[in-house]
Order: C-alpha cells, then structure tokens, then sequence
C-alpha cells in the first residue's frame, strides 16, 4: 500500500520482477519493458482498495495476473482554534463533529495538553458514513485569567491528524447560590453556609469571610479542608423591610472565592400596643405616645404614618436616657369610614417600634342655614363657602334633595389647592306660609360630603321689578309681561291696569292671553 495526499494524482509504475509500486517522478521512464503505468486521483482522504488484472494477448493469451492494490489516502494535520470563556467553577462544553468517508471504522485517540481545564474523552469511535460522531471537548476554569491548551485527536491505522489550538478565559465566578431569609426586627436568626474546597490539596485553608449587610455578625475566617467546610452567619436586623446583600469566602493566598447573594425579608415586630382614635370628618383629636431612649446618647427616630387622616412629625429626637418623651399623634379625617392605620418608630441603633392604631371617622353632622323669605314669584340665595385641605385641586358636586324649590348655582365648583370657593343655594317658594326644606350636599369622592339643612318659607307678593314700555306717539305697539305661577295648582288671577295719570287710561290697554288656563297673565 501506499499514501497520497487527499486531491493529489498519485502515479504508481508496477515492475514485474518485484511487482512493487515505484514512485513516478519527472525522469522516469515509463515506456520500459515490464512495467504497467497506474494513475490514482483520489477525491477525499480514506481507504481505497483495488484490483488490476493484467492479460496476456496472443500466444501469452494464457498468461493471467492480479494485482492487488491497497492505497490509503491521508489528510493534512487540520489545524484549528477553539476559544472558550467561563466564569470559574462553571463548565461548557464544545463538540466537535468528526466525518469518516471511508469504508472501515476509525479508532481515534484522544490527547488533551497544556492547562487543566481542559479536558475530554481518550478515545472515540468514528463509523463511515455521512453521518458525524461528536467529540465533546470541556473548559472548566479553576482561577481567573487566560489559559490555553492543545487537542489531538489520531488514527493510528492510517495515519491522519486533527489538530485545535484552544484558548480559554475563566471569568468572575457566579454566586454559587442566592439565599432567601426570614425573620422578624428585634431577632436573631443564624444560616449555615455551605463552602467548597479551594485548592490547598489535602490541607485545610483559611478563608477570609466578608459582607456587606449591615446587621450580620460571625467570625472573620472559617478552615475550609479538601471536603469543603460551614460557616454560620448570625442575622440580627432592627428594622423591617427587604434587604439584599451577599458574603463572600476568599482564600488570601490565591485570590480565588466564591460568594453567595442574600435577599432577607426582615418583619415588623409585634405591635407595642393598639390605640382607638375616633374623629368626626374635619375636625382633629390627638393622642400622646410615651418612648424611652436606653442609649446615653441623643438618638433621632423616623416616623412612618400609615393610614388616611394621620398627622405628625416625620422625626422625633429623643435626648440621652431620656424615659419621659411624648410624641403627639393627630386624626383629622376627611372622609366617614372605619378602617386600621399604623405608625411606627425607626432608628437603626435601638431598632423598630410601632403602635396598631384602630380608626373611627364619623359623618359630620349638617350644617343649618338661615331660614330664607322670598316673595312667590320671586327667588332669594344665600352663599355658602367650602375650603380644600388637599394640595391639589378638586372639584365639587351639588345634590339636592328637594329640587323644586332649591338649587345650588353652580352645580359643580371646583376648589384649588388650599384654596376656597362660594357656592349659592337659591330658594324659589312654591307656598304661602309654609315652610319648606331640603338637604343639600356636596360630594367629592376624596373629601366626603359637606352635609347642610336649608328652609324657606313663602310670602304674599309684592312690587315686582319695574318694566318701561316705550312707544311712538300715534303709532301703537306691544309690550309682553311674563308671570310664572309658583304653585302646584292652576292659578286664577285678575288683571288690573292702573295709570298714575289718568290721561294714560286710553293711551294703554291689557289683554290677556287664552288656552292657558290659570297659568298666568300678561297685558300689551
């Protein structure tokens, strides 16, 4: 047998005294006695096999020979690059698709050099076909920084080489877990963290132990043997809330670590105390909290409200061993409703307490309003002004109760921040010595109702407002008069036109309108 590069034509001389393939090269003579001239143009490395059968002709017609031919065609070494990036401790994986277009079997083996961090299977088994088997190559970093290694994979049989550079970079490891804690404010709570070995062989290491949440407490080293090692973390936060942090184990001599991130959900404590506060809406009741402060240092409190209608300092400063300080509490609702509120005092040193508050808004009673007179036929009003507590501006709505004889003008107002507004409740009597009422409100989704009593009675008429008629002399015009009948009944009325100068008797005269029976009257 013999090899050739894949795509070369390989031309083999056959001598017959040996019957041996002889390299052809430029002086060879091909033309001598004895010889037979093969030309092989092999299209992809593999195994080729053959026969050449030789045949005497004329008298050497008997004369038969077989040759067999057995040419394995090899590959330059293929060289490749692989790069590989991963934090450390974290493993990929690269598989390399390998091809046999021959007809037997490969066994390739495998050799992985140069960092450690490479590694992969010693040997793998290549069936022919166009179907590729894989070699899976894996990069699993130790340490940050660069590293570069080499993979070979041969067969024996023919000969034939693939060759990869490979380079990899090991990254800032990943948390090796994230931790989620519960407790309350006031206690304490201990977790044990699980820590790999880090190098150090059979002997134990030192780690070096950091965080960065603020309340945690523990030794500052933990000896880490080959199996791995505990540390227990000691969490003893004083405020509630949601925290997030992380710890980390280092080992001094080689820099390498590894680190856990922390999420605690840190309680309220349990209340100090409940407090009932009952107010009517718009008006204010106060309470007083008594606080003691163990430190012998002044320390300054943040105060949370929580709950509609509650008014206070954001802070309260407590002086050094003070036992007597009062902190004043004030419930000023806006709108009628029973509900739960809370306020609570923080500071970092001494740490979180609050109060359950149970809270009461009771409706406001109406507000009454002067009785109105009015003429019937006529309509009175009188004003009535709402104030906005809100920093931003609302608006009003009017709803009354009895809308014969009231209205409020307008129906809607709309009140600035702060900022204050007039409305009118207008009174149109219907009745003559009645008295007649209504309720009125003012709503507002946020500020509740304003609540108000209104009454008016009904009186006899009297002069109406002046009307002056103007005319042409000689010349005859027209004049209306409108009459609005104020009862709920028809109305019979007389019409009576009286001159001051009774001249005028003939210059005017009245007629009165028909089909209205008893609405009204009117003259021209």
């Amino acid at each position: 047998g013999a090899g050739a590069g894949a795509g070369a034509v390989a031309r083999r001389k056959v001598t017959n005294a040996s019957t041996s393939l002889t390299e052809i090269g430029q002086d060879t003579d091909i033309h001598e006695p004895n010889a037979l001239v093969i030309n092989f143009y092999p299209r992809t490395a593999g195994a080729y096999p053959c026969r050449v059968l030789v045949t005497g002709v004329g008298q050497s017609a008997m004369d038969i020979r077989v040759f067999e031919v057995d040419v394995t065609v090899t590959t330059p070494p293929l060289q490749t690059s692989l790069e590989f990036r991963a934090p450390v401790r974290q493993k990929i994986m690269q598989t390399i698709p390998i091809v046999n277009n021959g007809t037997e079997e490969w066994q390739l083996t495998a050799q992985v050099t140069g960092s450690k961090a490479f590694s992969g299977p010693g040997q793998l088994k290549v069936a022919p076909g166009d179907d590729a088997a894989t070699y899976e190559i894996t990069y699993k970093p130790t340490a940050v920084g660069e590293e570069e290694g080499k993979l070979l994979l041969k067969n024996a049989k023919s000969g034939f080489t693939f060759e990869y550079d490979l380079s990899g970079v090991g990254e800032e490891p990943l948390a090796e877990d994230h931790v989620v804690l519960k407790c309350n404010a006031r206690d304490t709570l201990d977790h044990v963290f699980k820590v790999p070995a880090m190098g150090g062989g059979k002997k134990a290491v030192t780690m070096k132990v950091e965080s960065d949440l603020p309340f945690v407490s523990g030794e500052e080293s933990v000896e880490v043997g080959p199996g791995g090692g505990e540390y227990a973390l000691r969490l003893a936060p004083q405020l509630g809330g949601q925290y997030t942090g992380s710890i980390t184990f280092t080992n001094p001599a080689t820099d390498q670590f590894v680190w856990y991130t922390m999420e605690v959900e840190v309680d309220s404590p349990l209340q100090e105390q409940t407090i009932d506060l009952s107010a009517t809406v718009r008006k204010v009741v106060s309470v007083e909290i008594a606080l003691v402060n163990p430190l012998p240092e002044p320390i300054t409190f943040e105060v949370v409200l929580t709950g509609d209608g509650l008014l206070g300092d954001r802070t309260f400063t407590l002086e050094g061993s003070e036992t007597n300080g009062v902190y004043e509490l004030f419930y000023s609702p806006l709108v009628a409703k029973v509900h739960e509120g809370s306020i609570a005092f923080l500071n970092d040193r001494v740490g979180e307490f609050w109060y359950k508050l149970n809270l009461t808004a009771d409706p406001a009673n109406a507000i009454m309003l002067e009785p109105m007179a009015c003429s019937v036929g006529g309509k009175t009003s009188t004003p009535v002004t709402v104030e906005n507590p809100l920093g931003k501006e609302i608006v009003l709505t009017a709803v009354v109760e009895n809308r014969t004889n009231f209205a409020v003008e307008p129906a809607t107002v709309a009140l600035p921040p702060y900022g204050t507004a007039t409305v009118h409740v207008e009174y149109v009597p219907s009745s003559l010595g009645d008295l007649e009422t209504s309720s009125i409100s003012l709503t507002n989704p946020l500020l509740g109702d304003w609540q108000y009593q209104v009454s008016g009675r009904g009186e006899l008429p009297g002069v109406m407002p002046e009307h002056t008629p103007t005319a042409t002399v000689g010349e005859a015009t027209s004049y209306m008069l409108s009459f609005r009948n104020p009862f709920p009944t028809n109305l019979s009325v007389d019409i009576v036109l009286d001159a001051d100068d009774g001249a005028a008797d003939d210059a005017m005269s009245v007629q009165s309108p028909t089909g209205r029976g008893g609405g009204g009257g009117g003259g021209g």
